[in-house]
């Protein structure tokens, strides 16, 4: 085990995930998925 300094060259580094991004018809088009999903369940 070797205590000091982290050599991060030899660390294994988690590949880089780019975020998606939502077009704001996408975004409202769930929101208002969600609301009839819920508004669903309460009236059942």
């Amino acid at each position: 085990m070797k205590f000091g300094a982290t050599d991060w060259d030899l660390v294994v580094q988690p590949k880089k995930i780019t975020l998606r991004t939502e077009a704001p018809s996408e975004r409202d088009f769930k929101k208002q998925r969600d609301k009839v999903a819920q508004l669903d369940l309460y009236y059942t």
